[in-house]
């Protein structure tokens, strides 16, 4: 068991759940950081939306605090963490405008066909050379649906999420 601080750097809901993927400052050999995604112990779900008993979830370019329990690789899953259950992390600080924008510059990712071709990992920070996005919520189901676009070197990617 041991406690990190983590850049989050995503926050998506996925299954009705928020999922916290982020970078600590152990170096990693491709991606110069460490990244992990953060998994709650199985039954109970992952991070909580709102606010309340089990606090607001973090935000982009906060820093958490998390008690990492063992690693949880599911490819091409292989960031995932397992961490303690109950209230969200604390947030130890947040990264201002600058900070941000330094970060990411400095940790594009150099080899992103890892994850857009090859899927031997999950997560990676990219330039794309453009980038192309429509979004529209579903009135009936609230549900928000979106497709994206990007083009990196010679190839475009595309698709789409609900």
């Amino acid at each position: 068991m041991a406690l990190r601080e983590v850049l989050v750097l995503g926050v998506p809901v996925i299954h009705g759940a928020i999922v916290v993927a982020g970078m600590t400052a152990e170096p990693d050999p491709v991606t110069g950081l460490r990244w992990l995604r953060l998994v709650r112990e199985p039954g109970t779900g992952h991070m909580a939306g709102g606010s309340g008993p089990v606090g607001p979830p973090p935000q982009s370019f906060d820093v958490i605090e998390v008690e990492l329990l063992r690693r949880l690789p599911e490819p091409p899953y292989a960031e995932n963490w397992l961490v303690r259950s109950g209230r969200n992390p604390p947030v130890v600080r947040h990264l201002s405008g600058r900070q941000r924008i330094g970060f990411l510059r400095e940790h594009i990712d150099p080899a992103p066909q890892q994850v857009l071709q090859y899927q031997e990992r999950s997560l990676c920070l990219l330039q794309p050379d453009w980038i192309h996005g429509t979004f529209r919520l579903e009135p009936h189901s609230g549900r928000c649906a979106a497709h994206l676009a990007f083009r990196l070197g010679r190839r475009a990617y595309r698709g789409s999420y609900a």
